[in-house]
């Protein structure tokens, strides 16, 4: 788009059923607040809602644009998905003229965008690689399909962390793609304003608890957390741990309610608290005030939970993932997400002696602004400049 100040366009939307990838948007914003002024871009943020682009626009940074993106009927999904899947191309729909953007990120196949060339695709993680069988065999075959198709093309590619990237050169060893390891920060509102008694009476929380932030889909692995308060409660009766996300898992609709089986059929309702989907700053309140953080998942591509630990500097009991463990060098406290037993004896040594778990130190603030200066550096080099 010539000289001067590089033109991005950001991808966004708020998406509860996966509100890591509406925080990953916003906490990209963010972090590019902290660029020297010379590198910061002009953000195109295409959205589909005005109340989208106001939540891009309380991260505070200076150069924003809204561009709504029109709503797909089904007449063009259908005829774009058959286009697609014969010519290789969508056939109809709105198209954004080459020249509205130096580069898209996270770029999508979408027809609206089909002119712009410099397309960033990010791929979250492999799950699928690890646990296919948590996934429906036509969901398997779409994301192969997609995935294969970016990594044997002329694609740039982020992904989130090393242990991604291992798994990305095990699956399309013949690659044409250029990838990009970005691991990704968080920033976070206020949340320092909020009385922790209040926040407490509101969710009927006792002083001591446990938090896990999750969305409620199986390999997320509430179950581990279950079965150990399950062995703690005899010797512990007032232990309690709390959960918040949104409780709907559309892959596996069984799994939430085989959760609360678990907790009726072992008379853990005093123990379990479901908060459900809550408000950020008051999710933040509670993890920030838990007596440890518990991330028990058996799958992540970079975990946004374990993040918000360890942007105030929380306690942390996290799954001996290789993706934590890149995370969170040895400033956690890890167990095997398949051995409760292990996870129920961390639990049991903090409630025992909360002091022989000191809150570690992140200096956070560096790895924000390095999330911002390693993706202006991916962008640049992407356009040219």
């Amino acid at each position: 788009m010539g000289a001067g100040r590089m033109t991005l366009g950001i991808i966004f939307t708020h998406n509860e059923n996966w509100i890591g990838g509406t925080y990953y948007i916003l906490n990209l914003v963010s972090s590019m607040t902290h660029l020297p002024e010379e590198r910061k871009p002009r953000l195109k943020v295409f959205c589909w809602k005005d109340s989208e682009f106001e939540q891009i626009s309380r991260t505070g940074y200076p150069y924003l644009e809204k561009c709504l993106l029109p709503a797909s009927g089904l007449v063009e999904k259908v005829a774009n998905g058959l286009g697609r899947k014969v010519l290789g191309r969508n056939l109809v729909g709105q198209r954004f003229a080459a020249d509205t953007v130096d580069a898209l990120f996270p770029a999508t196949f979408a027809a609206v965008f089909d002119n712009i060339s410099r397309k960033v695709f990010w791929i979250q993680d492999f799950q699928e690689f690890h646990l296919p069988e948590l996934f429906p065999a036509s969901t398997l075959t779409r994301r192969d399909k997609v995935r294969r198709r970016l990594a044997m093309g002329d694609n740039e590619i982020v992904l989130s962390s090393e242990d991604a990237h291992n798994d990305y050169q095990q699956m399309f060893p013949g690659s044409r793609a250029r990838v990009h390891v970005l691991p990704f920060a968080v920033t976070h509102p206020d949340y320092g304003t909020l009385s922790i008694t209040a926040l407490r009476e509101k969710f009927n929380l006792p002083e001591q608890y446990f938090f896990s932030p999750n969305q409620f889909w199986q390999h997320k692995n509430q179950f581990a957390i279950l079965k150990a308060v399950k062995e703690l409660k005899e010797e512990y009766p007032e232990v309690v741990v709390a959960f918040t996300g949104k409780m709907q898992d559309s892959r596996n609709p069984e799994y939430i309610p085989s959760l609360e089986k678990f907790v009726e059929d072992h008379g853990l309702q005093h123990n379990i608290r479901f908060l459900g989907f809550i408000d950020r700053k008051d999710q933040l309140g509670l993890m920030n005030h838990a007596a440890a953080v518990i991330q028990p998942s058996r799958f992540e591509g970079w975990s946004t939970v374990v993040e918000d630990a360890k942007a105030m500097n929380q306690v942390i009991f996290a799954s001996n993932l290789g993706v934590h463990k890149e995370q969170l060098g040895d400033k956690a406290y890890f167990f095997s997400p398949l051995q409760p037993a292990e996870l129920a004896e961390l639990m049991r040594r903090l409630l025992n002696e909360p002091g022989a778990f000191p809150r570690p130190e992140f200096h956070y603030d560096r790895r924000v602004r390095a999330f911002g200066e390693n993706f202006i550096s991916i962008m640049e080099r992407v356009v040219g400049k």
